[in-house]
C-alpha cells in the first residue's frame, strides 16, 4: 500500500476529515516533516502547521523558508517561533536534544490551545522507532520505554510509523518534494545520531534483514506489554488503594511472593516517579520507617504498608500565638485556646486543659526538633524522647516529622493530639484553665495528626 491510500485510510478510520479536527503538523522543513506536510495536503482534513527555529546551524533559516513557502503556496496557516537568545544559550550548556524537544512541545501546545487544534501530528517514521529501542536499551528501560512509538497517543498522531526513511525518501524524489537536510544529523556526538549512523548501518551489512527482524521484536514487546498491564490492573486491585495525598499499597509482604513483584510494584508507583532501583529496594526492606524519595512524593513502609504521599513543599513557619483565639494553619486546620471556667473529662486526645498561671503569653506553635523531650503525665517526672512517644504510638515515618508541638518559652506544653507535659496539667489548687483544642481536616491514614 503506498503512503498516500495509508494515510488516506488512517484519516478515514480515525474521522479525522470531521469538521470537530483541526490537525497541527509539526515541520521542520527536513524531509521526514516535508513529506507529511505533502502527503496530508492531499487529503481532505483541516491542517496547520508549526515550525521552530532554533537558529543553531548555518541553514536553519532556510528549512523555516522552505516551509513558509510551501505554506503560502498552498494556503495553509503558518505558525512560527523563533527561539529567543536566552533560550539558545541555555540549549547549549547540556541536553541540546532534550531541551529542545522541551521547547518544541511548550509551543505545539501553546499553538493548540490559541488556535483551537484538536491533535498534533508528527512525521516519525519506523526508522525512529528502532532508534529509539536502542536508546531505551542504553537508559535500561523496561517493557513501556522498549514497546516503541504508537500510531495514536492521546491525541498525538503518528501515521507514518509504518514507513521507513527510504520509503519517505523514495516518495519524495517521485513527488519532488523540496527539503533542506539538517547537518546535524551528521554529527556523532548526539547518541541518537551514533546509532542512526554508525550502529544500524554495521548491522544490516551483516544482517540484511536486520531492521525487518528488529520492528518484529518490537511489536511483540509491545504486544506482551499491553498483556502484561491489563493483568496488572487487574491484580493492583488487591494491593493498591489511592487517596487524596498519594496511595497505600497494602501486604507488601504477601506481594513480595507474588511472581514478577517487582514488575508489579514498579507498575504501582511509576506515576509517582520511583524508578526500577526503589522499586526493588522496597520489596527488599522489611523493617519500618525506611524512606524514598522522587521528585514530588516521598514514600515509607509502615506495618506493612507501603504509603506513598505528595511532599508538601509549603514550609511550616513557626506560628506565635499572643492570647487565647482561633488560629487557623496554612493547610486549614485549626488550633483553638479557649479561656473557660471548668475542665471537662475529655476521651479525645485533641483536647487537653492545662493551667494557665502555669505558662505566659506569647505561646508558638512549631514543628518538633529530632532530640526534644517532655516529660508525659503518670511518668513519674521523668523525661521521654518526643520521637519515642511517637513511635509507641505507631505512627509512620512521613506521619513523624509534621508533628507540631505548643511551647511556652522554651518549654513544650503539648505534643499535639498526643501528649501533655505533666508540668503544665490541672491541679487541684489550680482556679483558671485553658482548653486546647485542635481540629483536623480529614485523614485517610489511621493517626488524627495532620500535614501541616
Amino acid at each position: 500500500m503506498s503512503i498516500n491510500e495509508y494515510v488516506g485510510k488512517f484519516i478515514q478510520n480515525q474521522d479525522l476529515s470531521s469538521k470537530k479536527v483541526k490537525i497541527l503538523l509539526a515541520v521542520s522543513g527536513g524531509l521526514d516533516s516535508m513529506v507529511m506536510l505533502n502527503v496530508m495536503n492531499n487529503h481532505n482534513a483541516e491542517i496547520g502547521v508549526a515550525t521552530i527555529n532554533y537558529k543553531l546551524r548555518e541553514h536553519a533559516d532556510t528549512e523555516a523558508q522552505v516551509v513558509l513557502g510551501f505554506c503560502k503556496n498552498k494556503n495553509i496557516d503558518h505558525h512560527l517561533y523563533i527561539v529567543s537568545k536566552e533560550e539558545r544559550e541555555s540549549l547549549k550548556s547540556s541536553n541540546l536534544q532534550q531541551k529542545a524537544r522541551d521547547i518544541r512541545y511548550v509551543y505545539f501546545q501553546k499553538i493548540m490551545q490559541e488556535n483551537r487544534y484538536s491533535h498534533l501530528m508528527t512525521a516519525h517514521h519506523s526508522d525512529d522507532i528502532i532508534e529509539g529501542f536502542f536508546l531505551s536499551l542504553k537508559r535500561s528501560s523496561g517493557l513501556n520505554g522498549l514497546s516503541g512509538m504508537k500510531e495514536i497517543s492521546g491525541n498525538h498522531l503518528r501515521p507514518f510509523l509504518t514507513f521507513s526513511k527510504k520509503d519517505l525518501r523514495i516518495y519524495a524524489d517521485l513527488h519532488q518534494v523540496a527539503s533542506e537536510e539538517d547537518e546535524s544529523n551528521a554529527l556523532n556526538t548526539y547518541d541518537r545520531n551514533f546509532i542512526r549512523n554508525e550502529i544500524i548501518p554495521k548491522l544490516e551489512a551483516r544482517f540484511p534483514t536486520f531492521k525487518k527482524s528488529i520492528l518484529s521484536s518490537i511489536f511483540h514487546i509491545a504486544d506482551a506489554n499491553q498483556l502484561l498491564n491489563h493483568l496488572i490492573n487487574k491484580e493492583k486491585d488487591h494491593y493498591y488503594q489511592k487517596n487524596y495525598q498519594g496511595c497505600l499499597i497494602n501486604n507488601i509482604d504477601k506481594m513480595i511472593e507474588t511472581a514478577g513483584a517487582k514488575t508489579l510494584l514498579f507498575q504501582m508507583v511509576k506515576d509517582y516517579g520511583f524508578n526500577p532501583a526503589q522499586t526493588g529496594e522496597m520489596l527488599d526492606f522489611h523493617q519500618n520507617s525506611p524512606l524514598w524519595v522522587s521528585m514530588d512524593y516521598e514514600a515509607t513502609i509502615h506495618n506493612k504498608q507501603l504509603i506513598i504521599k505528595r511532599i508538601d513543599l509549603r514550609s511550616f513557619n513557626e506560628i506565635i500565638i499572643k492570647e487565647p483565639q482561633n488560629v487557623v494553619l496554612p493547610n486549614g486546620d485549626i488550633l483553638s485556646l479557649e479561656v473557660v471556667k471548668r475542665p471537662k473529662h475529655e476521651k479525645s486526645k485533641n483536647i487537653e486543659y492545662i493551667d494557665i498561671d502555669s505558662i505566659s503569653f506569647p505561646l508558638t506553635l512549631r514543628q518538633w526538633q529530632p532530640g526534644e523531650r517532655i516529660v508525659p503525665i503518670g511518668m513519674n517526672g521523668q523525661s521521654k524522647k518526643i520521637k519515642d512517644i511517637l513511635t509507641d504510638a505507631k505512627m509512620n515515618r512521613l506521619e513523624k516529622k509534621k508533628c507540631l508541638v505548643l511551647c511556652s518559652g522554651k518549654k513544650i506544653i503539648w505534643l499535639v493530639n498526643f501528649r501533655l507535659d505533666e508540668r503544665f496539667k490541672v491541679k487541684g489548687s489550680s482556679n483558671s484553665f485553658l482548653q486546647l483544642k485542635y481540629f483536623s481536616k480529614k485523614s485517610n491514614y489511621s493517626s488524627d495528626i495532620t500535614f501541616g
